[in-house]
């Protein structure tokens, strides 16, 4: 089992509010990987879960989850990503982009 949590992401200005549009992982699985991927904005604890990582394949593989139509990530300052579930022994992930749309900052 693994649960991995990031940093919280700000992307470019703190203040600066964003909406988080697509998050893209660029992972290898194994057999009997089930990664959930889950996201906490603006320094909460509590996470949503946006998606799983679920290849079994041995080469890398991209998961992109769109987020355009969740509110929940949207006029947000930071984003915290989550990866928790069971992962094969040669999971590995390579990258992981954020997609956002800055709104800049609201007085």
């Amino acid at each position: 089992a693994i649960d991995i949590i990031s940093a919280d992401f700000f992307m470019e200005n703190i203040e600066s509010l964003k909406n988080l549009t697509r998050i893209s992982v660029n992972y290898k699985g194994g057999s009997g990987t089930s990664v959930s991927v889950d996201v906490a904005t603006d320094g909460s604890s509590t996470f949503t879960n946006v998606g799983t990582l679920s290849s079994t394949s041995a080469g890398y593989v991209t998961e992109t989850i769109s987020l355009t139509s969740n509110s929940a990530f949207k006029a947000k300052k930071t984003f915290q990503l989550r990866f928790n579930g069971t992962a094969a022994a040669a999971f590995e992930i390579q990258d992981i982009s954020l997609v956002y749309r800055n709104l800049g900052v609201r007085v």
